[in-house]
């Protein structure tokens, strides 16, 4: 299989400020990367790729991944030199790093953008599983869990939430990106998105054991806002082994419980965030306006005993039932008050209907939130 060759696999690290950067779309149209400047305390600019960004009114960002590379930011990188299949040479961002503060928090929504919170507008989410599954577990074992995955968050919401995760068809063929089919992709052999000939793969953090990818309405202007219109999920089962059970043929020393991760990875797509930061992670509030902590700066149970904290431990469990903290996020995203008495998938506006507010030109963003259910594999409970 034709790769990207490596010209030169030391890290690079460095710290400085952004001083210019253009978003751009890859090949296939799904991903946006960023050509970035940084300029160092001495003077010098170096110039960077980095995975997200901004492109013609679409935006994207994944977590735990690279934060967006903005001019005015002032970062720590860490990259290594690669080579496209073409003989460009770049260095590619594998982390960055924005100073921020942080307090003490509940529930975390997802958003804001453009002062709005992130939201559907039907009242039930359809996922669709990509019908290759895995080859870590036994069978169609997977796709049991992932039902039950969301059962969990439609049972635990019940009481004060009208929103229903409901299961679709088995797809074949999709990719993770903005095509308005919400769907759930097992990757067995590389946890990266696709290459093409423009740029060198961009692989995900391999501490994750799986990512949210959403698409949501960014135009300040359209009556949609912060309306989701894409979720997909992905889980990683290069790094992980992923079990059902605690059964599974993977290979890795630590194993990814697919119900745990799952259940965690559906809050995403619901619209909630983690509890605490990761060191990238930009600032943000809680439900009550709170500054959100890093996760390192706090013990409280109702942050780290929820189903959204993110980190949990090779094999754990707990995350597969919700703490009253993810039903109160889920309830404030979705409640009953609020029923849309509707369920249907989303259009894709490029189809002629349903257009968003300036016609569809540059109405969604793409959020790759990542916001992965990162594995500490020091930490087992």
């Amino acid at each position: 299989m034709a790769g990207a060759a490596t010209a030169d696999p030391a890290p690079t690290t460095l710290e400085g400020d952004v001083v210019a950067a253009r978003g751009r779309w890859t090949e296939d149209g799904l991903r946006i990367v960023t050509d970035a400047t940084i300029r160092t305390s001495d003077g010098t600019e170096v110039d960077v790729l980095a995975a997200g960004g901004a492109a013609d009114g679409f935006g994207q960002i994944t977590y735990p991944g690279t934060p967006w590379l903005e001019p005015g930011l002032h970062v720590n990188i860490t990259g290594h030199r690669d080579t496209t299949r073409r003989g460009r040479s770049v260095l590619v961002v594998d982390d960055a790093t924005i100073a921020t503060g942080g307090g003490a928090a509940p529930f975390v929504r997802e958003g804001p953008v453009a002062d709005h919170y992130l939201y559907w507008a039907s009242g039930c989410i359809i996922l669709n599983y990509d019908s290759a599954g895995t080859a870590e577990v036994a069978g169609d074992a997977e796709f049991p869990e992932l039902d039950a995955a969301a059962q969990a968050w439609n049972t635990g919401t019940a009481g004060c939430s009208y929103m229903n995760l409901q299961i679709g068809d088995r797809v074949t063929g999709r990719e993770a990106g903005k095509d308005y089919v919400n769907t759930v992709i097992f990757r067995d052999r590389a946890w990266c998105s696709p290459e093409d000939t423009t740029d060198p793969k961009l692989c995900h953090n391999p501490a994750a054991a799986a990512l949210t990818t959403l698409t949501f309405i960014k135009d300040p202007k359209s009556a949609r806002v912060g309306e989701i219109v894409d979720a997909d999920v992905e889980f990683n089962g290069v790094d992980f082994a992923i079990a059902v059970g605690g059964q599974t043929t993977g290979t890795s020393s630590c194993k990814s419980d697919l119900l745990n991760t799952a259940t965690h990875e559906f809050g995403h797509v619901l619209g909630l965030e983690h509890t605490c930061r990761a060191p990238n992670d930009p600032a943000r509030v809680d439900g009550d306006g709170v500054a959100v902590p890093f996760c390192t700066s706090t013990t409280d149970p109702a942050i780290t005993e929820a189903t959204m904290y993110p980190y949990e431990g090779c094999a754990e469990t707990s995350k597969v039932s919700l703490e009253a903290d993810d039903i109160a996020g889920a309830c404030a995203i979705a409640p009953k008050a609020d029923d849309p008495g509707s369920c249907a998938p989303v259009p894709d506006p490029t189809q002629g209907c349903c257009q968003a507010g300036d016609g569809g030109r540059s109405s969604s963003v793409l959020l790759a939130l990542g916001l992965a259910l990162a594995i500490r594999r020091r930490r087992q409970r």
